[in-house]
């Protein structure tokens, strides 16, 4: 497959891999989905071996500043989820 893949790609490729139907796949993804939604929220991390690993973190509150005008503002705290790549993954990206 070229370019971006989205959702409905992999549950057909599951599809045809496993034999199974579409719409099979398809609620399985989504189950996946859900609980890694669940565990980053209520837990903050989510680790996939030879994936790599979903994090929530913290970002702390801050004064912004318009380039343009040079006018600050303030940019109020937030969560943001990171992901890091293993190092099995990586260097399978890069050797193929």
């Amino acid at each position: 497959m070229n370019g971006t893949i989205n959702k409905e790609n992999i549950a057909k490729e599951i599809a045809d891999e496993f034999g199974i139907s579409k719409s099979q796949s398809a609620e399985m993804i989504n189950d996946i989905i859900e609980v890694m939604t669940d565990v980053i929220y209520n837990e903050g991390k989510v680790r996939i071996p030879y994936f790599g690993t979903f994090t929530r973190k913290n970002k702390n509150a801050r004064v912004g500043r318009n380039p343009k005008t040079k006018q600050e503002f303030d940019i109020p705290a937030r969560e943001l989820i990171t992901f890091k790549a293993s190092d099995f993954f990586k260097n399978f990206v890069n050797d193929n």
